[in-house]
């Protein structure tokens, strides 16, 4: 964090997190980097790989929701509906944020929708103009 005028900033600043970001979806997370051992900036297809390289400690410090991920595969039906409820909800309260974020001034479009609302309009206007052009006389 920064002080700035009109983003051009003064000073030295401090740090304010780390977040890390997710290259297929874009989602960032908050994130402490004492836990990772290196950041990986390449693509890594294999997991396991990826995981000895970057969070040796990960089924450590996941074990409990392994455990229980694994067990949810094996029996369905032994999900709580409470339980249900939570894990259907995760994935939202991760990225609630960022849509909340993004849809705060709802009235703004990105470039491709804005594209989209102008080729619509200028093709209904066209197809006006061009219905006029071929309606020929009308009979009393």
């Amino acid at each position: 964090m920064a002080g700035h005028i009109y983003y051009l900033s003064f000073g030295e600043g401090k740090l304010a997190g780390y977040l890390i970001r997710c290259t297929d979806c874009g989602l960032n997370l908050g994130v402490d980097p004492t836990r990772y051992a290196t950041a990986e900036k390449g693509r890594v297809n294999d997991v396991e790989v990826l995981i000895q390289k970057t969070f040796p400690g990960l089924k450590i410090a996941y074990a409990d929701r392994l455990r229980l991920e694994e067990q949810l595969k094996r029996t369905p039906a032994a999900v709580t509906p409470e339980q249900r409820q939570t894990f259907l909800m995760e994935p939202f309260g991760l990225v609630n944020h960022q849509v909340e974020a993004r849809y705060a001034n709802s009235s703004q479009f990105d470039k491709l929708s804005g594209l989209g609302c102008l080729g619509t309009l200028l093709v209904g206007v066209g197809l006006f103009f061009v219905s006029l052009a071929f309606k020929g006389r009308t009979q009393d």
